[in-house]
C-alpha cells in the first residue's frame, strides 16, 4: 500500500487490503510447515497453496463490492491445513518425545497470534481501545521476534550437527586407515610362515622314500590346507589395499 503512487485509486487499495488480510492465514501456516521438515505432505501443500492462488486471484477479477467475503473464505479454507499441521506437530513431537528451545519458541508465537486474533475477534466491538488499536498487531510483532529466535536457535542447531558429522566421518576415516593397516600388517605376519611351511612341505614331498611313504596323505592334506590359508591371506592383503573396502572371499 505504501508503495502506490499518490493518486492511486481507493479501489486499488481497497483490493490490496482484502488481499493482504486473506493471504495473512496462509503464510503463518506455509511459515509453520517450512519450520518443520517433512512436517506435511508435499500434494497437500501444494493443493493448499493452488487453492489459495486462485483465492488471491479472484480479488483482482471480481467487483471492488464482492471481494470483502474472500477474506472469511480464506480461514475456513486454512482451517483443514491448520487442524492438518496441528496433528502432524503432535505426530511428531510424540515420536521424537524432545522438545528444544526452538520449539518453545515457534509454539509459544503461534499460541500468542492465535489467542490475539481470537481475543479482537470477540472482544472488537465491546471494548475500544480494542477497535481502536486491535490487538493482533502488538502480539504480531513479539511473533515476529520470537520466530527470529526460533530460526536462529535451528541455525545455530544444523552448524552443531553439522561439526559434529565432519568430526565423526574424520574418526570413521582414521578408524578405516588404521584398519587398512592392520590388515596388511597381519596378513604379511601370516604370509611369512606360510611360505616357509609350503617350502618345507615341497621339499619333503620331492625326497620321499620308503620310510614316510605311509604318512604321504598327511603330508598331502596339509600342502593342500597351507595352500587354502595362502590364498585366503593373499586375498586379505587384497582387502586392505582395495580402495573398493569389500572383496568376496569364496573359500
Amino acid at each position: 500500500l505504501h508503495l502506490l503512487p499518490a493518486n492511486y485509486n481507493w479501489a486499488v487499495a481497497y483490493r490490496f487490503l482484502v488481499l493482504m488480510i486473506t493471504l495473512q492465514p496462509c503464510f503463518l501456516l506455509l511459515l509453520l510447515q517450512s519450520l518443520y521438515e517433512k512436517l506435511a505432505k508435499p500434494i497437500v501443500v501444494r493443493c493448499y497453496a493452488v487453492l489459495y492462488a486462485v483465492l488471491a486471484a479472484a480479488h483482482f477479477i471480481l467487483p471492488s463490492q464482492d471481494i470483502a467475503p474472500l477474506s472469511k473464505i480464506g480461514y475456513y479454507l486454512s482451517m483443514p491445513f491448520f487442524l492438518y499441521l496441528v496433528v502432524q506437530l503432535i505426530r511428531r513431537f510424540w515420536r521424537i518425545r524432545r522438545f528444544e528451545r526452538d520449539d518453545v519458541l515457534v509454539l509459544l508465537g503461534y499460541l500468542l497470534l492465535l489467542g490475539s486474533n481470537v481475543y479482537e475477534a470477540v472482544f472488537g466491538r465491546i471494548v475500544t481501545t480494542i477497535t481502536r488499536h486491535g490487538a493482533a498487531p502488538p502480539y504480531l510483532l513479539v511473533f515476529v521476534f520470537l520466530i527470529a529466535g526460533a530460526i536462529s536457535l535451528k541455525i545455530n542447531r544444523r552448524e552443531q550437527e553439522l561439526s559434529e558429522s565432519r568430526r565423526q566421518r574424520e574418526v570413521l576415516t582414521q578408524l578405516n586407515r588404521l584398519k587398512s593397516e592392520f590388515l596388511h600388517q597381519m596378513a604379511h605376519e601370516l604370509k611369512t610362515p606360510l611360505t616357509v611351511i609350503l617350502a618345507n612341505l615341497q621339499i619333503l614331498l620331492s625326497h620321499q622314500d620308503s620310510s614316510i611313504k605311509s604318512q604321504i596323505k598327511w603330508v598331502d592334506n596339509t600342502k593342500e590346507e597351507a595352500s587354502r590359508m595362502k590364498q585366503l591371506v593373499e586375498e586379505l592383503l587384497f582387502l586392505a589395499r582395495s580402495d573398493a573396502g569389500t572383496v568376496e572371499v569364496t573359500h
